[in-house]
């Protein structure tokens, strides 16, 4: 005999998983969408650090509402990235045009620039949704579109 207390166990986890309750005949008692809400939509942020593009950096940030991308430098220093395991703008952007992400924030600038303002301006035209990570800026995941 099954005892009402695991009836109802069962009955939760169910509804749970999104799923309607029965009866033996499969007829609904219990429609899922009567007795719950739709989830928020879901979110995703993901930070690239201290990398240097490769090919398939892009499927591991694929989707994102918003990539976090250490570019330390501008573009007319690729060798120099190249040789330090670093991102420019143009690898920023080449990663989040390919992975489809939603926005682009850069940061992790390298000591030599005194000015920041050549990163905006080479990045934009290449991923015109992005933004530099400025200490203490805080920046909010919006709902996905």
């Amino acid at each position: 005999k099954i005892k009402d207390e695991d009836v109802s166990k069962t009955r939760m986890r169910l509804l749970k998983t999104g799923k309607d309750i029965c009866d033996i005949d499969g007829n609904v008692i219990y429609a899922n969408g009567d007795v719950t809400e739709n989830p928020p939509p879901l979110r995703s942020y993901c930070y690239c650090s201290d990398t240097a593009y490769f090919e398939k950096l892009h499927t591991y940030v694929n989707g994102t509402n918003l990539l976090y991308h250490e570019t330390s430098f501008l573009n007319d220093m690729q060798e120099r990235a190249y040789q330090t395991c670093h991102s420019t703008t143009q690898d920023a952007a080449l990663v989040a045009n390919e992975a489809k992400v939603q926005r682009l924030v850069i940061g992790h600038f390298s000591g030599r620039y005194k000015e920041l303002d050549g990163f905006i301006e080479e990045i934009k035209p290449l991923f015109d949704n992005s933004e530099l990570a400025i200490e203490g800026r805080t920046f909010t995941i919006e709902d996905p579109l």
